[in-house]
């Protein structure tokens, strides 16, 4: 094949994908496709086949920030990503602090000597 020919199939190739995209199919009826068995004809099958297949699908909006700050290698804060943590890990580090914090109290209370006494010991001398 030629380069003429393949210029010439990549152009065909980009004005059936962009009349397919734009949902003109009356316009493909319009354009010299070629005749069937061709390299073109399969490709065209092939994008038309992608078109039904594939579904434009629109990004959350989470997911687009996420991949705007990785692109632009901004940092996310610690609050802003303590922020997006979900509510069930918020009352678990609530309910981890709250007990920490009694069992703290609860040894304060239980607790009845001021320190623990440090007893010298005899070292072994070496013989």
């Amino acid at each position: 094949m030629d380069g003429t020919s393949e210029l010439k199939i990549q152009d065909l190739l980009d004005s059936v994908t962009e009349s397919i995209q734009r949902g003109e199919n009356t316009k493909l009826e319009r354009l010299q496709l070629p005749p069937p068995g061709t390299e073109a004809d399969e490709l065209i099958d092939i994008v038309t086949e992608l078109d039904a297949t594939l579904i434009a699908v629109e990004p959350s909006a989470e997911f687009a920030g996420q991949l705007r700050s990785q692109l632009l290698g901004e940092r996310s804060s610690v609050m802003k990503r303590v922020r997006q943590m979900p509510a069930r890990v918020h009352v678990a580090a609530v309910l981890a602090v709250i007990a920490g914090f009694f069992l703290l109290w609860t040894r304060r209370l239980s607790d009845t000597t001021t320190g623990q006494d440090i007893t010298d010991e005899p070292i072994a001398a070496p013989l």
